[in-house]
């Protein structure tokens, strides 16, 4: 007996006799190939059984106050046991006094369930978390499959947009210094692409990692982060304590003019230790990275003005502190932080001035000096990956730019989770790979001319903003003509969501040379923590720009150069010469270059648009095995075939299909 099961939220669904559920399979309509498509049946009449009416909770009955119309429905569709979709979903469209009318999906919609409204910034991006040392930058500019790397400063001045041997150290407008916690931290979309599908529970595959064309320049795309923050965090290794015990300084003004005076402060006690030695007078440093001193200092002022505390390092004097007011007694703690190098030698010293009218005025002054010393050679600053955010771009909407950007089809197995992505080029030229149906073929029923594409057809990326007066958004757009007269004027056939390099007026430079500079604006903004150290001591963190999520391609340069890496701020710093690779940014492959890769036999077939629909004689293990990715191939015509749909029921052995008719 023939058995037809219809499971909706894990419950069998009455339904009128055999083989009334009507299935339409779909791939990619050519007709409107930017559409991503799924599997679907006609409306689905359920008798209006008590079991049905449970399953809906109470729905048609008076009063019911069932959600089910409003909730996409789980469901799975077996006959004779044999699995025609699993994990769909079902959509109740309509009640009536006889029946639930319902239509029930499959294929790519699942994934489309489970992504929903999910946002990138959802993703779990936890394993991105790594600790910026010089050793870190290193394996990540030699690890082609790391999730994630660091470009140079991502703008173009003073280099031609086409000159791909562009070195950014040493030459006009750079320095000779890389500064690590500068850098444009970047996320790789082939990790955000595998992320996306991981963590719906699927697998993807195909074309897009599978073929040269694709891959090669799909592995060099990435996106900065767009909101959050990037904070860098140093490590403390060892601390030790000096103290000089209070003293008097007296001395007499004799003349009626400024006098001043400044002390080395001496008699410091100390221990020693690997990284500082003392003497009387001050220290000398055995490393190289950040000294921090915190000063609790106990002055008393009785007779002075303009007082300071003064350091000197390398025979070099630096202000300490001011402290302010005729009388001041100077006990308040402060910190700060300062560059220091192995070899260094530093003292400390009190600066005082008097400016008075009558004779005989004095400065005189008592003072104690404690500082706690910490010395920061560890260079590990932790980047967390959960401050990695790249916006609130939907997962779909992504994954979506992605497919149309390479010309890809993406299907599902229909018993497995598992999406299979091919390019329309490569479908379109795999005639050695397809199928005879002739023998399965019963008539051909109708041809149709009608495409959803203009004479004109334009791809359009979204721009940075620029502070330039004249607009250049627009300059990186495309369009592809088609011959075929029937089709309107013009349609847009795909705007990107990504941003991408705007660009600058022209600019001639001292030697003549006209470029066309195109130069992004800071992706980051360096903010500070206010930790309460002095001068350039507080923390730094990296705030994004609230800009839309950014497209770039990135490379590794095809030779080592050398150039210093070191840290612009404290608290941590590194200074080493390095001979090592670099990674430079360039805009996202040319939407002419996207057209001709992965479109050109595609567009080739729009301009003599022919879609035929047939009937085949099919069985139900032909439609179960049945390969959205084959060419069919039919001796009645002498043509190859896409196949757009198939409309079957489980019951019938008549299957009608649409075939797009491939010209060349």
């Amino acid at each position: 007996m023939i058995q037809e099961e219809l499971l909706i939220e894990n419950q069998r669904v009455d339904i009128d006799g055999e083989g009334k559920i009507q299935r339409t399979l779909t791939l990619n309509s050519l007709g409107s190939i930017t559409a991503k498509q799924s599997s679907y049946s006609n409306t689905i009449k359920l008798p209006k059984t008590a079991n049905n009416i449970k399953i809906f909770d109470g729905l048609s009955i008076n009063g019911n106050t069932s959600n089910k119309p409003y909730e996409r429905l789980v469901c799975s569709y077996l006959y004779n046991s044999i699995p025609v979709f699993l994990n769909g979903y079902a959509i109740i469209d309509k009640v009536t006094q006889d029946a639930f009318e319902i239509t029930i999906y499959n294929g790519v919609i699942e994934l489309a369930e489970i992504l929903k409204d999910k946002l990138l910034n959802d993703l779990d991006f936890t394993e991105l978390s790594h600790s910026l040392t010089v050793n870190k930058y290193q394996e990540v500019i030699n690890d082609d499959s790391s999730p994630f790397t660091y470009s140079i400063p991502m703008d173009m001045v003073n280099r031609n947009p086409d000159d791909k041997n562009y070195e950014p150290f040493g030459g006009t407008g750079f320095t000779d210094v890389y500064y690590l916690n500068e850098l444009q931290p970047l996320v790789k979309h082939e990790f955000i692409f595998n992320k996306i599908f991981e963590e719906a529970g699927y697998i993807v595959e195909g074309d897009l990692f599978d073929d040269t064309l694709l891959y090669d320049n799909f592995k060099t795309e990435y996106s900065p982060i767009t909101t959050g923050q990037i904070i860098i965090t140093p490590t403390g290794d060892t601390s030790t304590t000096i103290s000089k015990s209070s003293d008097v300084l007296s001395v007499n003004q004799t003349e009626n003019f400024v006098f001043s005076r400044e002390d080395v402060i001496d008699g410091l006690i100390g221990s020693g230790n690997t990284e500082l030695t003392f003497n009387d007078t001050g220290f000398t440093c055995h490393f190289t990275g950040i000294l921090e001193m915190t000063i609790s200092p106990d002055f008393n002022f009785s007779y002075a003005e303009n007082k300071k505390i003064n350091y000197t390092q390398n025979g070099v004097e630096y202000l300490l502190r001011v402290i302010l007011g005729d009388t001041d007694t100077g006990t308040s703690a402060f910190k700060k932080r300062i560059n220091v190098s192995s070899g260094d030698t530093i003292s400390f010293s009190i600066y005082a001035e008097s400016e008075t009218s009558g004779l005989n005025e004095k400065i005189e002054y008592t003072y104690g000096f404690d500082c706690d010393f910490e010395a920061y050679t560890n260079l590990d600053s932790l980047i967390d990956g959960n401050l990695i955010k790249l916006g609130k771009t939907k997962q779909l909407d992504f994954i979506k730019d992605v497919a149309n950007r390479y010309g890809l089809l993406i299907n599902k197995n229909p018993n497995e989770n598992k999406i299979v992505v091919k390019n329309i080029n490569n479908l379109l030229n795999s005639k050695t790979t397809a199928i005879d149906y002739s023998t399965k073929l019963i008539n051909v029923k109708e041809e149709t001319f009608t495409i959803n594409y203009g004479q004109r057809n334009t791809l359009e990326w979204k721009y940075l903003k620029t502070n330039e007066e004249t607009d250049y958004s627009g300059f990186a757009d495309d369009y592809f003509n088609l011959s075929n007269k029937i089709a309107t004027s013009e349609v847009s056939f795909y705007t990107s969501l990504f941003e991408t390099f705007n660009k600058s007026t022209t600019i001639i430079d001292n030697f003549g040379i006209d470029y066309n500079y195109h130069i992004t604006y800071p992706l980051l903004t360096i903010e500070y923590i206010d930790d309460g150290v002095d001068n350039i001591a507080d923390i730094p963190y990296y705030e994004a720009n609230e800009n839309a999520l950014m497209l770039c391609r990135l490379f590794k340069s095809d030779f080592k150069i050398d150039y210093d890496l070191g840290f612009k701020n404290p608290p941590v710093l590194v200074d080493n010469e390095i001979n090592e690779y670099f990674i430079y940014p360039q805009r996202p492959l040319e939407f002419s270059e996207m057209l001709d890769n992965y479109y050109s036999s595609f567009i080739n077939l729009l301009g003599r648009y022919k879609a035929i629909t047939v009937n085949f004689n099919l069985n139900l293990l032909d439609i179960h095995l049945f390969d959205f990715y084959k060419l069919i191939y039919l001796k009645q015509t002498g043509k190859y075939y896409y196949v757009n749909k198939l409309k079957y029921n489980v019951a019938s052995p008549i299957t009608e299909a649409e075939l797009v008719e491939i010209p060349f």
